[in-house]
């Protein structure tokens, strides 16, 4: 089964949305934050060489990426080939995803 989708063009509205969904039950290990700016992503999640941030305790995991290895990754999860090319605009386009299991 697919994940949810979310897009978020600000940072804020993606941690209130976390934050929602965490106090509501929702497992870390159905939580996955996608993103093409690694500055903007440890900005937001935090990042191996840095204290972690709030969301980096509510996510299972983040992921930048772009081209064939962004589309793998969104087929991983279930996305077929246009869905991929679809999500792939959304991150060109400056949005973070919030993929909800």
């Amino acid at each position: 089964m697919k994940p949810t989708v979310r897009a978020f063009h600000d940072d804020i509205g993606l941690l209130n949305a976390v934050s929602k969904l965490t106090s509501e039950g929702v497992s870390k290990d159905g939580l996955y934050v996608i993103g093409h700016d690694d500055a903007r992503m440890d900005c937001v999640v935090g990042d191996a060489d840095a204290q972690p941030h709030d969301l980096s305790d509510l996510v299972a995991e983040r992921y930048n990426g772009k081209g064939e290895a962004l589309r793998s990754l969104l087929r991983s999860f279930g996305f077929d080939s246009d869905e991929s090319g679809d999500l792939e605009e959304k991150l060109d386009g400056g949005e973070l995803l919030l993929l909800i299991r």
